[in-house]
């Protein structure tokens, strides 16, 4: 701690900025592990889309959030820890035709068929998503939260409150099995915009 806050109180130039530039190759994820992460949630994209899905005529867009998609993971302190990819499975649905519960299940399904197929424990159910966990040593976790496209009904609400909608198109609804109308069809569903 005293050389952090030694080098902090040095100027940029001296030893405060070698510090700052050895800390954060440190905490620089490796490249290969940027293509690892890529391939892992392509190879979900491409299951959730393929022509046996289940979820096919939805229309899965698939695209990674989180720290991934801004640029700003972390790499894992000790080989106990995993790097946490986040990703959303956007479906081509409705709040008039589905609830929460019954999308998150229709998701749920596809995602253990994929671990199955691919020799993986058992999907975790999380509040909000589906986690897959991979092989000991990969140090990789993958959360996938269903979704539907909800800009129109967000930008209607931000325009009624004489808020800025610019980005309201990219809204989504999202799954949350503790929200009070989790298993009810009705167009109050917890928010999200990752592409916003």
């Amino acid at each position: 701690m005293n050389e952090f806050l030694n080098a902090w109180s040095a100027t940029p130039t001296g030893q405060g900025a070698q510090f700052l530039e050895r800390l954060a190759r440190e905490l620089d994820v490796p490249a290969s592990r940027y293509q690892e992460a890529s391939k892992r949630y392509d190879s979900v994209g491409s299951w959730l889309c393929r022509d046996e899905s289940t979820l096919k005529d939805l229309n899965p867009d698939v695209y990674v959030q989180g720290s991934f998609r801004l640029g700003t993971p972390i790499r894992p302190v000790n080989d106990g820890e995993h790097y946490d990819i986040d990703l959303v499975c956007e479906l081509s649905s409705s709040k008039t035709g589905i609830n929460q519960q019954q999308l998150k299940a229709m998701l749920g399904h596809e995602m253990r068929l994929y671990a199955k197929a691919h020799n993986m424990q058992d999907v975790g159910e999380g509040r909000r998503c589906w986690t897959l966990d991979y092989a000991e040593g990969a140090q990789f976790h993958l959360d996938a939260l269903p979704a539907i496209p909800d800009g129109q009904h967000k930008r209607q609400l931000l325009v009624e409150a004489r808020l800025n909608a610019d980005w309201a198109t990219t809204a989504i609804a999202i799954t949350d099995n503790e929200h009070p109308r989790y298993r009810y069809i009705t167009d109050r569903w917890p928010h999200s915009n990752p592409r916003g």
